[in-house]
């Protein structure tokens, strides 16, 4: 009779443990990049006719100089420093690794003019301004 009731409890805290290692990948893993071993910021890509614009939040990123954006014609990739190192002690799939980087890497669909794309650092938030190659103009129908 102990022989199943402890193979019983094994059972039900491997899937509490598979249940819990689930929640975690699910709510947590987009933020954390492992073959990097740095946290991936939130951000978001808005595209216009001319342009495309790009918001990064970093928080607790000190100022531009602890910042490096580099532009290729497929890519764009943003490193930032962090002030201090973030760990993730409480939960299991973490361990104990620290992270003192942000890194994001975001695909561009449209041939950009690297030269001439700008950014802007304020308050904790990145502004990138990435010109397209191929623009719209407006023309008058006769």
């Amino acid at each position: 009779m102990e022989d199943w009731f402890s193979e019983y409890i094994r059972r039900i805290k491997r899937e509490i443990d598979k249940t819990f290692k689930e929640i975690e990948s699910e709510f947590f893993s987009p933020l954390i990049d492992y073959n990097n071993k740095c946290l991936i910021p939130l951000y978001d890509v808005k595209e216009t006719i001319n342009e495309i614009i790009i918001h990064v939040d970093l928080p607790n990123v000190k100022s531009k100089k602890d910042i490096e954006v580099m532009i290729s014609e497929t890519e764009v990739i943003v490193e930032a420093k962090l002030v201090r190192s973030i760990k993730f002690e409480d939960l299991v799939i973490y361990g104990k690794q620290a992270y003192d980087k942000f890194r994001l890497e975001i695909p561009l669909n449209v041939p950009v003019e690297t030269e001439k794309a700008k950014a802007i650092f304020r308050n904790g938030m990145l502004e990138i301004h990435i010109p397209k190659k191929i623009r719209f103009h407006k023309i008058e129908i006769e």
